[in-house]
């Protein structure tokens, strides 16, 4: 019975470093505002930076490097139907940050944080990635660590569902 119970020790042991390992770059907190027609998602990427860079025929895509800035992402989904490709759609922003944390910019200061919206979806011509012109970002400190982020927006090149978010998170 002791090399069994040595075994469990041991893989409990192994499970924990494992989760710490890949919870040190990318952090997830709960959304506070979500379009009631699907389901969302915020993470930050730590110690990325991110372009909105184009591909062989022109479309735009978020090309991620090793940076000392981080990439907060706000993701929505919706109409996803199971065992069915390309059923549904994703709606991601992109914001990055460095040292300065607090901030609060809008309109065509926000490329100083390279705000970009996508639209992801099997719907042609109504898809890609742009840089958000129009909006107001604020990031508030509440704590030392735990900050409040607000992002209201508007694109104007493609329909778009998600329009505002507003997460507590620490960063």
């Amino acid at each position: 019975m002791k090399p069994l119970t040595l075994l469990l020790i041991i893989f409990v042991n192994i499970s924990c470093v494992t989760k710490k390992n890949s919870a040190a770059h990318i952090m997830n907190a709960t959304p506070q505002m979500c379009p009631e027609s699907g389901a969302c998602n915020f993470e930050i990427l730590k110690n990325k930076s991110f372009e909105l860079a184009k591909d062989g025929i022109g479309m735009f895509y978020p090309k991620f490097t090793e940076s000392k800035s981080s990439v907060l992402k706000f993701e929505f989904k919706s109409g996803e139907i199971v065992d069915v490709p390309d059923s549904g759609f994703t709606e991601v922003v992109y914001i990055e940050i460095g040292k300065e944390k607090e901030i609060s910019i809008q309109n065509l200061d926000l490329k100083q944080v390279k705000a970009s919206y996508g639209r992801l979806c099997f719907c042609r011509g109504k898809s890609g990635y742009f840089t958000i012109k129009k909006g107001n970002l604020n990031i508030n400190s509440i704590t030392k660590t735990l900050y409040e982020i607000e992002f209201e927006f508007e694109i104007n090149e493609v329909p778009q569902t998600l329009k505002i978010f507003k997460i507590t998170t620490e960063i």
